[in-house]
């Protein structure tokens, strides 16, 4: 989608003021920040702006152009939206490990974050795939393998900064802007751009995980061996089970049943995680399984 529907007074003015990064179709740079984690998804949007959100915003809105935002790149942002808000570039992060009070932008992902955490023996419950955006997920509930511990992300949200249909930068919480605040809550991922999250951190520790696959002509007969085994799990342990397709490997059956397996084992435990794991719930659902 080209610029040439747009005013030019307009975008020359935007290019001058704008203190993040704008890109159009005209430039090399476009082609690779237009896409999306999708690779089935081809979205050309006019512009894209990069860390100047709110600045982005009241563009848009005076010159009445749909947007759409990203962080991680995952979320499928509607086709026709004229203007794309990247926020890949805001990674900024404080963490107080005393306090267990996080703060994190936009444009982190939930593999960074686990990384920055991890050493002050913190964590958050948040996405299953590393790649996905803080800001995206977060709004859109944020369902992860620490969920049966710890909950929704979104539980432990505490605070938000986000921009106004007027392009204004606010902060919103259970004191502040309280309405704002529900509504990030409630409204899912397109309610505001979100630049920035504040959360209460949980203890983290060892995580041991993996792929529990069966061969066996019987899906509809382990899915009713796994729900009542999935229920008597410690809330230490999330399980996923899948039915899937996938191209031949040597260490997968032709018939793929699989359950994923996430045990996760908080610091302040005793340091046996591991034999729980081996012993535990995951190794012996298997022979159940296979028969």
């Amino acid at each position: 989608m080209n610029t040439s529907l747009l005013a030019p007074a307009a975008l020359l003015e935007l290019r001058r003021t704008l203190s993040g990064q704008l890109s159009t179709a005209d430039q090399p740079v476009y082609e690779h920040l237009r896409k999306v984690w999708n690779a089935a998804v081809d979205v050309s949007p006019s512009l894209i702006v990069q860390a100047d959100a709110a600045h982005a915003v009241r563009f848009a809105r005076a010159q009445n152009l749909r947007l759409a935002v990203r962080s991680g790149c995952h979320r499928l942002w509607h086709r026709g939206r004229r203007v794309l808000v990247d926020l890949s570039k805001m990674k900024g992060v404080d963490l107080g490990p005393e306090t267990h009070h996080v703060r994190l932008e936009s444009g982190l992902t939930w593999g960074e974050v686990a990384a920055l955490m991890h050493p002050n023996g913190l964590a958050l419950t948040a996405g299953n795939v590393a790649t996905v955006g803080v800001g995206g997920m977060t709004q859109g509930g944020g369902i992860g393998w620490m969920i049966r511990r710890h909950g929704l992300t979104i539980d432990r949200l505490k605070a938000v900064e986000l921009i106004t249909v007027g392009g204004q930068i606010v902060r919103a919480s259970l004191s502040e802007h309280p309405e704002l605040f529900w509504g990030v809550r409630s409204s899912g991922a397109t309610f505001r751009i979100l630049t920035a999250l504040e959360f209460e951190a949980h203890e983290g520790g060892m995580v041991y995980g993996g792929l529990l696959a069966f061969d066996g002509p019987n899906p509809a007969g382990l899915l009713a061996e796994y729900t009542p085994l999935s229920l008597e799990a410690p809330e230490d342990l999330t399980t996923e089970a899948m039915l899937m397709l996938a191209p031949p490997m040597p260490f997968l059956p032709p018939r793929r049943w699989a359950v994923r397996c996430c045990w996760f084992w908080p610091v302040s435990a005793a340091p046996s995680g591991r034999a729980k794991l081996r012993s535990g719930h995951c190794a012996a659902w298997a022979p159940r399984w296979l028969t």
